[in-house]
């Protein structure tokens, strides 16, 4: 792919990437304020739809409370003429009231605007149980057969001046008069044009709906379940989402009776249903113009681009050019500088940096000479310091090994003729005896050293194999603690060997018993007075053996250096007792040997556990 079409690629897919990045940001921006809106505007107007219904319940509960304080009807001595007469005047002056009509206390029909039904007894309805506990206001809902519609009956107790229930006045209106504020909302408004509306009473049955009229005053609103909980929640005006709809994807607004001044409602609640598709049709143009918009901005910009980069590209590609010149070592190629943009400063450049590395060439050319002259030389010298560096090291093994045996032979000799003169006891006295003691022990600390240096050189040479073979644990065990039971009861420390009579482990006996040897060794010199040193096979551990005591512990910054010879870390015992710091990494190099591992579980003031870990092999039936 040409550099032109990558640069054209490049640029474009950043432009658009930014600009698809701030429509997407900006679309999804307005997407959200929107549907805060339409949200808020919905709920809104049903909130203001139920409040104009509460207004018009409340007017004509002032009318009918104003009727029944009429002259004509609170008085006794009015004729049943007289009461029809002042009602067709009141009906003429409340357009909006099909009839209005006058019972007496026994519920008989006195008067009517319509003339019909006169002396005929009203149902006995709960609103004539309710008078006689006081209440005067009623209201309910029928379904009228002519003319065919849904009335709203309200009535009230007409008392005369001494305050006696004289009677009952009873107005009807359509209850399409009381949502009609409502229908007419629905009509003038674009998104709610496909509202479905619903007035229901406190047991959600709808009392008025535009799309259910033979549900009206019968059937239980399908939603009214979610209502009721959301009415629970105290929430006066609410809306929900719906996606899974019988009726489609909508939006649910409801908007709960508040009551007007000293008029408390009825527990009603408005419920306005608008399809998502209608609600947010608003959103949809605003995606359209997104897209269009995007569109436009895209093309103009791949152009723009095209144009830019393909202006730019030609000139870099005869910079190319050059460059495979130069990488050729063709020094002399022409470079195009009369350019005054960046390009032209980047020939520039180019043109500086081929003579620049004509001179360097030049000098390198020099300088290899120089170099392989020096190679010469330093290999020479270097193989000279090489044989030197191996003759030291074969003399400094010599020296080791002459030294530790010519020190070992004469102390060993020494020492034997101490021993003579100790056994002497009815010759010595006292002074002596204890001279010789402790030059014997010099003695064996000095040949106790010697083999330690011997040893480790061994080791570390790799020339130190390992004589495998099945061990009775607990007798090497034992063998081990009893060059120690002299110092342990010195220092009134007890040793317990509480390895199992049938444990048999894969080791060499002599390095595996040097060791443990050094182990227990530490593990008594770090014992208090009246201390304990135990060796023992953890459980489940079938090839490990422990060596724990009961003394000082070891501080955990000391642990990882125990085993390392080249940090000192020897230290004076619990009775002033010395060493050499060679014990603990001698015995670590010994089990590394045999394939195994030593590990340390310690406690400061509580005593430390050595546990030596060895490759796990059963013996044959052999």
């Amino acid at each position: 792919m040409k550099f032109s079409t990558k640069l054209t690629l490049l640029f474009s897919s950043i432009v658009l990437i930014i600009s698809f990045t701030l429509i997407y940001f900006t679309y999804t921006s307005d997407i959200k304020i929107m549907e805060r809106q339409i949200h808020e505007r919905l709920q809104i107007r049903a909130f203001q739809s139920m409040d104009e219904i509460d207004r018009m319940l409340y007017e004509r509960y002032l009318d009918i409370k104003q009727l029944s304080y009429d002259s004509v009807l609170t008085s006794r001595s009015s004729t049943p003429e007289q009461i029809t007469e002042r009602l067709k005047k009141l009906r003429n002056l409340h357009k909006a009231y099909l009839s209005l009509s006058f019972f007496d206390i026994n519920r008989f029909r006195i008067a009517d605007t319509t003339g019909i039904n006169i002396g005929k007894q009203h149902p006995l309805t709960a609103f004539w149980l309710e008078i006689a506990q006081g209440k005067d206001y009623g209201m309910s809902f029928f379904k009228s057969g002519s003319p065919k519609a849904n009335i709203c009956d309200f009535k009230c107790v007409v008392k005369d001046k001494k305050g006696t229930p004289v009677g009952v006045i009873e107005t009807k209106i359509p209850v399409d008069s009381l949502t009609d504020n409502v229908s007419i909302s629905a009509i003038n408004s674009t998104v709610l044009k496909s509202t479905r509306i619903d007035l229901v009473d406190k047991d959600g049955i709808i009392i008025q709906s535009n799309h259910n009229n033979d549900g009206e005053l019968r059937d239980v609103h399908e939603d009214w379940r979610f209502i009721q909980e959301e009415l629970k929640n105290a929430k006066d005006v609410g809306i929900i989402n719906r996606t899974n709809h019988p009726h489609g994807e909508d939006i649910l607004v409801f908007a709960k009776e508040q009551g007007h001044h000293d008029y408390k409602g009825n527990g009603w609640t408005l419920l306005m249903s608008v399809p998502t598709s209608v609600a947010f049709a608003p959103l949809k143009e605003s995606r359209n113009r997104m897209v269009i918009l995007s569109f436009i901005i895209g093309s103009l910009s791949l152009i723009i681009v095209y144009i830019a980069s393909r202006n730019v590209s030609q000139k870099i590609e005869k910079l190319v050019q050059v460059a495979t010149e130069i990488g050729k070592g063709n020094l002399d190629v022409e470079i195009d500088t009369s350019s005054k943009d960046e390009v032209g400063l980047l020939s520039r450049t180019f043109l500086q940096m081929s003579n620049n590395l004509k001179i360097e060439r030049a000098k390198l050319l020099e300088y290899t000479k120089r170099l392989e002259t020096e190679v010469v030389k330093r290999t020479e010298s270097y193989k000279s310091s090489k044989e030197a560096a191996e003759e030291a090291t074969k003399t400094k093994d010599k020296f080791v090994y002459l030294v530790s045996h010519d020190l070992k032979a004469p102390i060993s000799v020494v020492r034997g003729y101490l021993e003579i003169l100790k056994d002497c006891d009815h010759n010595l006295e006292e002074v002596v005896k204890n001279i010789t003691k402790v030059a014997l022990d010099d003695c064996d600390r000095m040949i106790h050293l010697i083999n330690n240096i011997l040893d480790l050189k061994k080791i570390k040479d790799g020339k130190l194999t390992p004589q495998l073979a099945f061990i009775e644990a607990r007798v090497m065990a034992e063998e081990a603690l009893a060059g120690f039971k002299g110092i342990a009861a010195s220092k009134e420390i007890t040793i317990d060997n509480q390895i199992p009579e049938e444990t048999t482990i894969y080791a060499d006996k002599e390095l595996l018993y040097m060791a443990l040897t050094n182990l227990i060794h530490n593990a008594v010199k770090f014992s208090k007075t009246g201390g304990a040193v135990s060796i023992f096979v953890p459980e489940g551990k079938d090839a490990t053996l422990a060596i724990a005591d009961k003394g000082i512990g070891i501080d955990k910054e000391r642990i990882g250096s125990l085993f390392k010879y080249e940090e000192k870390k020897s230290t004076y015992g619990t009775s002033g007792e010395s060493g050499t710091g060679f014990g603990l990494p001698l015995s670590y190099d010994i089990i590394k040997a045999h394939g195994g591992d030593i590990t340390i579980e310690t406690k400061a003031g509580k005593g430390s556990t050595f546990y030596v870990r060895l490759p796990k092999f059963k013996p044959t039936a052999s």
